[in-house]
């Protein structure tokens, strides 16, 4: 998804993209993408820096942390 994202805002926009495990970060560099190695719930992110928001699969992710 983050490599799609990228292709589609091109070289004068920007991806970021926020995982709690790096392992795939090197499938998706580009010029145009930052990664970052964080907790998507503590992240700091300036809301006015913000467009678009995609989270796949993080409601699984969050109810399986609070249920352990």
């Amino acid at each position: 998804m983050t490599r799609w994202m990228a292709s589609t805002v091109g070289n004068e926009g920007r991806v970021v993209g926020i995982d709690i495990d790096d392992k795939h970060f090197t499938l998706c560099s580009a010029d145009n993408v930052e990664l970052v190695h964080a907790d998507a719930r503590t992240v700091a992110l300036d809301p006015d820096s913000v467009d678009f928001v995609h989270c796949r699969l993080v409601l699984l992710h969050l109810v399986r942390r609070h249920a352990g």
